[in-house]
């Protein structure tokens, strides 16, 4: 009994490659160049590629499957919909694919080094292994029309891009990059700087508590800086932030003065008009910065037992400050502790800034105990620095100019870098020049072979049939 089952799976296996090998045979042709053809079904592949290299991509930044995500395709970008620049993108791909073709063939390059073959021969076999088997990765290619040979000459076209680019510019190419250009290119785009950096944490990314901070120090950091208010919200917006009808926003600002009035008249108490409250909490303790500005500048203002209307972005709220006793204060310790620590670290690094400007101070690799990381000669151009601010902080300063920045990534402190631009040298070019000179390359093979692009025949009514949002996508592997 197994033996024939095993026999007809075999069968079925069979026939549906011979049924799907039938149909790929009939695709059409998508794209034409001088003589040269891209199919239909090379294009559903290259599609298919794309949707998964962009599925996964999502899936793993956000752990949420936009497969058929119709909200998500549909989002607009650049002014057309994602669906139509993802299919628009692996269109371009097939271009440069049919354009690079045509030129190793005219230049008779072949792939030729052994470590890239077989490498492509252990991308193979690792497909093949991941699908279970040859037959069943001829199964699941023939969705698009395509075969395991098609598949092979498919991931081959990157080493055949590689192959053409080092042609044209490589060491021999004519088209080489010249070392005057790579040169200025380095010493536009990119910067050297020297950075001490005071952090907040530790190697293992743990906040670093001053263990000499006393009770006593905290207490008076904290009766100085902490206070306690309870208040009711008469709120001018649904749960979701959006503003309400301005006859809602009228009807809260009637009942928040009535109700003012009422408590400051004597004819209510506080704790009368605490179930008109809609906030998810009264009572708060809490210290600069951690709420709105109309809201805290009265709390710090207000003395103990003042009540005062104050109107936020969130509606109308009714204070009643309160005076602060051992339990806050417990239960603000480490809180308490942890800003203490980050406001000594803080005069660390200001009073080493202040230091370096004076000339007290030099730039110089810290001691084991040093408070500080020090990195000299960092080299960087756009896009490798933490953040916007710090890149064009840096890039806007003088060659020697040194500046005390604050470190902040999604709303966390993290320390600060005080940091001096150097002037770049010969010794910088020379490290960074082929990192300069891949860049260089990279973009004028792009924008040269860009230029054919119009010369290529496009079945418009072929593309036309293309939905990227139905289409079954294929791992990305290479």
């Amino acid at each position: 009994m197994r033996k024939m089952s095993k026999m007809l799976c075999l069968i079925i296996s069979a026939v549906l490659l011979l049924t799907f090998s039938a149909c790929a045979k009939a695709q059409p042709v998508l794209l034409s160049y001088e003589g040269m053809t891209f199919s239909s079904a090379q294009y559903a592949f290259a599609l298919a590629e794309r949707k998964g290299q962009i599925v996964d991509s999502y899936y793993d930044y956000t752990g949420k499957d936009v497969s058929s995500d119709l909200t998500f395709w549909q989002t607009m970008s650049d002014g057309k919909p994602y669906s139509e620049v993802a299919e628009n993108g692996a269109l371009e791909f097939c271009k440069l694919i049919i354009i690079t073709d045509y030129f190793c063939n005219l230049y008779k390059l072949e792939i030729i080094d052994e470590t890239v073959i077989k490498d492509l021969d252990k991308l193979m076999e690792d497909i093949i292994n991941d699908f279970g088997g040859e037959d069943l990765l001829s199964i699941e290619l023939a969705k698009y029309g395509i075969t395991i040979k098609e598949l092979r000459h498919y991931y081959e076209s990157y080493e055949r891009i590689k192959l053409l680019k080092d042609y044209w510019y490589g060491e021999k190419g004519d088209m080489k990059i010249p070392e005057s250009k790579v040169k200025a290119s380095f010493l536009e785009n990119y910067y050297k700087v020297d950075v001490m950096f005071y952090s907040f944490f530790d190697s293992s990314n743990q906040f670093k508590m001053d263990k000499e901070i006393t009770e006593e120090e905290a207490r008076e950091y904290f009766d100085e800086k902490y206070v306690k208010v309870q208040h009711i919200l008469y709120s001018t917006v649904d749960r979701s932030g959006n503003a309400l009808s301005d006859e809602e926003v009228a009807l809260a600002k009637q009942k928040a003065t009535e109700a003012y009035n009422a408590i400051i008249a004597g004819e209510a108490s506080f704790e009368d008009k605490k179930a008109d409250n809609e906030d998810s909490g009264t009572e708060y303790v809490f210290t600069y910065g951690a709420m709105v500005d109309e809201f805290e500048e009265a709390s710090f203002e207000m003395a103990v037992g003042d009540i005062r209307l104050v109107e936020t972005e969130f509606g109308f709220h009714i204070i009643n400050k309160l005076e602060i006793d051992d339990k806050d204060f417990e239960g603000k310790l480490a809180e308490v502790n942890k800003a203490i620590s980050k406001d000594r670290m803080t005069a660390v690094a200001e009073a080493m800034y202040q230091k370096l400007l004076s000339g007290k101070a030099e730039f110089v690799k810290s001691e084991d105990d040093a408070e500080y990381y020090f990195f000299p000669d960092a080299v960087f151009t756009d896009g490798e620095m933490n953040g916007d601010e710090l890149e064009d902080l840096i890039t806007e300063m003088e060659i020697g100019e040194i500046v005390l920045h604050k470190i902040v990534y999604q709303g966390v402190e993290s320390g600060y870098y005080i940091i001096r631009r150097t002037e770049l040298t010969d010794v910088d070019v020379n490290n960074n020049y082929k990192e300069v000179e891949d860049k260089l390359i990279n973009e004028a093979f792009y924008i040269y072979i860009e230029t054919f692009f119009d010369s290529i025949v496009v079945n418009q009514e072929e593309f036309d049939k293309f939905d990227i949002i139905t289409t079954v996508s294929f791992p990305y592997y290479y």
